[in-house]
Order: C-alpha cells, then structure tokens, then sequence
C-alpha cells in the first residue's frame, strides 16, 4: 500500500484521534504499574487478533481454486488489481500491522516491566499515547480486512450459484 493512501485512511484518522485523546485526557505521569496493566492487556488481544488474521488468510488462499481466481479477475483491466489480490494485499498489510502493534506492545510492557523493577513508580504518558495509536490502527485495520473477508466470501458464493446455473443448464 502506498504511504499516502495509508496516511490519509480512516483508520489511521481514526487511530490518531484515539491517541490524541488519551494525550490529552490522561495525567502527564502514569504508575508504571496501571501502565503495565494496560500493555499486558493490549498484547493479550493483539497476539489474539494476530493468530486468528494469520489462520484466515490461510484459509483464504487456500480456499481459492483456480477456475474461481480466472473467474474473480476476468474484468479487471490490464494494470489494475483485482478483488481477490485486493483482499490478500489488505490481509498481508493488517497482518503487518497487527505484527508491528504486538512488537510495539511488548517492548512497551518489557521496559515497564523493568522500570518496576528498578523502583521507577512512573513513566511519560507518550508510551501510553504511542501504544493507544499503534494499537487501535491495528486494530482499525483487521477490522477493514474483515470486511474484505466477507467481500471474498460473497464473491465464493456468486461463483457457486453462476457454477451450478452452468451446470444445470447442461
């Protein structure tokens, strides 16, 4: 995906006003210990969203067979993606996404986790402020690619029914 097309989304909107928010809304030192909670809890789901978007695009590929992939881009102009390498490519970039969140937060509890350890009770809310927005674009963006998911899955079924049409009329 292009840089442009990324930065101007509605998830990456969305996700900037999320960490805006907690910018301005949280005190400018957070206890580490609320701010560990935070991040355990934000891998906890991260990790979860990141092995169920993994074992869906599994599926998806390998629930492609070839007649239906010629059928799915048999209208797509020369140059242009067509829907099903549209929906493998937001799959791979929310798989990207959900990665680089799950890394984010887990460097972020590892350092919190280590600042308790060494007496520091606070830390800056810019790691909390960080973690919001990586966190929600990751999350913003498996929700975008669930919606290619369902997309796929209607395009399965319409090639079913004109399949069986065919085979009927036969």
């Amino acid at each position: 995906m292009r840089v442009r097309r990324v930065v101007l989304s509605r998830d990456f909107a969305a996700a900037v006003v999320s960490a805006l928010l907690v910018a301005i809304g949280v005190p400018r030192w957070i206890p580490n210990t609320t701010a560990q909670d935070l991040f355990r809890v934000g891998t906890s789901v991260l990790s979860l969203h990141f092995s169920v978007f993994f074992a869906a695009l599994a599926v998806i590929v390998s629930a492609a067979n070839e007649e239906f992939l010629i059928w799915l881009e048999s209208d797509v102009p020369t140059g242009e993606k067509g829907d099903y390498e549209k929906i493998v490519s937001a799959y791979r970039f929310s798989l990207i996404a959900l990665f680089v969140a799950l890394i984010v937060s887990l460097w972020f509890f590892g350092y919190t986790t280590i600042r308790i350890g060494n007496g520091v009770r606070y830390q800056h809310n810019w790691f909390l402020v960080a973690f919001t927005f990586v966190f929600f674009y990751g999350l913003f963006v498996a929700v975008q690619a669930s919606f290619y998911a369902v997309r796929f899955s209607q395009f399965r079924n319409e090639f079913s029914m004109l399949k069986k049409r065919r085979n009927q009329a036969k």
